[in-house]
């Protein structure tokens, strides 16, 4: 999936309307992500993701733990949008769903491996 079809996607799918703003949300979720995974583990998504997301994915410092509540505080913090917490996770959920048509389902469940319980909340793609 190219760039500009994951953030119209991510726009059509619950997230910012506006494009710029869902480009910075996409790419504050992809660099947060980067974070919380594996270097190894982010190298594998990275390599699935176009070329604008691959390095927000693997220049971070990976292998960090941390919650979906410091998740939500790190993206907020990188967009500096303003969003509620409601309407941050609603747009964070958006990009993950998007994330997850973009990659095999064998990639995106390794993602998932590596994330706590409490990202469910986050990276629920279904309905």
């Amino acid at each position: 999936m190219r760039y500009d079809e994951i953030v119209d996607r991510v726009r059509a799918g619950g997230g910012p309307v506006n494009k710029v703003e869902a480009e910075a949300l996409v790419q504050s979720v992809a660099a947060v992500l980067g974070q919380r995974l594996t270097g190894a583990q982010a190298g594998r998504l990275a390599d699935h993701l176009p070329e604008e997301l691959r390095r927000s994915l693997i220049e971070a410092d990976q292998g960090q733990r941390f919650g979906a509540v410091e998740f939500l505080g790190r993206v907020a913090q990188r967009e500096a949008m303003g969003r509620t917490g409601e309407q941050l996770r609603v747009h964070v959920r958006a990009v993950f769903g998007v994330l997850a048509e973009a990659v095999s389902t064998g990639e995106f469940e390794e993602v998932l491996d590596q994330l706590p319980a409490d990202y469910e909340q986050l990276v629920s793609v279904a309905g």
